[in-house]
């Protein structure tokens, strides 16, 4: 049978080698099986210091939801470096001095409004 490879974003650490299967019906490890889908792929998520983007063996079942593919499990083989990957990130995001997230670029590269703050730093909006 054939290895099924994919990509893994994560901002946990994943043990190089070690399988990683989940125990419930519900829950998947989401993942990318293609190199070309990593800019859609990679919009799901905030590139941010905690970020990782793991290289691993799909194990067992697979079923596509949406532009991602939820794994019955994961064996990790590498952590891709992040020179691998930085230009095909489309999402960028911006924050204010409160360290808040109020805007992002789409995949189209359409900009949006994520949140406004009052002067007290409460969040009073949220719209795109």
């Amino acid at each position: 049978m054939e290895k099924t490879i994919g990509y893994l974003a994560a901002y946990k650490d994943y043990t190089i080698g070690v399988d990683y299967i989940c125990k419930s019906n519900s829950t998947g490890h989401k993942v990318c099986l293609s190199e070309d889908d990593l800019p859609v792929y990679l919009s799901f998520y905030e590139i941010n210091y905690k970020f990782r983007l793991y290289e691993v063996e799909v194990l067992g079942h697979k079923k596509q939801v949406d532009e991602r593919y939820v794994a019955e499990g994961i064996r990790a083989i590498r952590i891709v470096p992040p020179i691998y990957y930085q230009g095909k990130i489309s999402k960028r995001w911006e924050y204010d001095e409160n360290n808040n997230c109020i805007t992002g670029t789409t995949v189209s590269c359409e900009d949006y409004l994520l949140g406004e703050y009052d002067e007290n730093n409460n969040y009073i909006q949220y719209r795109i």
